[in-house]
């Protein structure tokens, strides 16, 4: 039994877990807009992956100069294009 415990302390170590983790970090809009049409291909390019969180994602779709339907039609579409992926 403690051969085991060596083993998952090697396997679960926050080193070597995060070491497979990868992040993007969006600055604007236009980022955002970029990152989502390009999404879909890195998930073809990279199979092995297995999670994308995104944090805030509705934050870039808050500019002042998009109106309250247009902010609505940008952030349904990539909404939609997320869930296609899906």
């Amino acid at each position: 039994m403690p051969h085991l415990v060596k083993r998952y302390k090697e396997e679960f170590a926050l080193d070597k877990i995060l070491a497979k983790v990868r992040y993007v970090r969006i600055l604007d809009e236009a980022q955002q807009q970029y990152f989502h049409n390009q999404l879909e291909d890195r998930l073809q390019q990279y199979p092995r992956i297995k999670l994308v969180i995104f944090d805030t994602f509705s934050e870039h779709f808050r500019l002042p100069e998009l109106g309250y339907g247009e902010r609505k039609r940008v952030l349904s579409q990539a909404l939609m294009g997320l869930l296609e992926m899906a």
